[in-house]
Parts: structure tokens; sequence; C-alpha cells
């Protein structure tokens, strides 16, 4: 009896620890700017993602509901210094997604 109530609480904790992890959200701050908010329909976001997600993970996430996001190449910035696409975001960064711009 004793070995059977070791493993269930074995298997809880491990079961418990990796449903967690599922679960971990984070939010993030999104600024558009140019081209962007016009495509987004917005200046400014806040969206909750997944732990652990990139630029580039926040980019899908928007163009599936903004479409005309599709339309851009994109470039990002994360807590003002510009970032690649897989750069991993944490709580309450501030992400800047704007078009190349060109000028002289």
């Amino acid at each position: 009896m004793r070995q059977h109530a070791i493993r269930i609480i074995k298997v809880g904790i491990i079961q418990g620890q990796a449903d967690s992890l599922s679960y971990i959200k984070m939010t993030v701050r999104v600024l558009f700017f140019g081209a962007t908010a016009e495509a987004a329909n917005a200046r400014e976001i806040e969206i909750s993602l997944a732990s652990q997600s990139t630029a580039a993970d926040l980019i899908d996430e928007l163009s599936a509901t903004n479409i005309a996001l599709r339309n851009y190449k994109l470039l990002f910035s994360v807590n003002q210094e510009y970032a690649p696409p897989s750069t991993i975001l944490n709580q309450d960064d501030e992400v800047a997604v704007f078009t190349p711009v060109s000028g002289g």
C-alpha cells in the first residue's frame, strides 16, 4: 500500500509540473509604427503569449488576426534595441514593430 501512495505522489508532481508549464503566460506591450499601425489598426496593444515566445511567435500571433501585417517585411525592437525575430521575449517587454525605412 505504501509504494502505491508514493507512486501517486511522484506522478502527481511530474504531471503537475508539466501542466503548470503549459499554462505560463506573459504579457508584452506591442507598439506599431508607420504602415504597421495602419495594418494592425492600432498604435499600441498588450498581448498574452506563452512563456519563451519569440518576436517571430508574436508576429505569427498578430498575423493570424491582422492579415494585412503579412504584406510587410517587419523589423523589431525589444525594449528600444533592434532585435532579430529569434529574440526570446519576457514578461512586460516592449516590442516595437515597424517596416524598413530608407532615407538619406
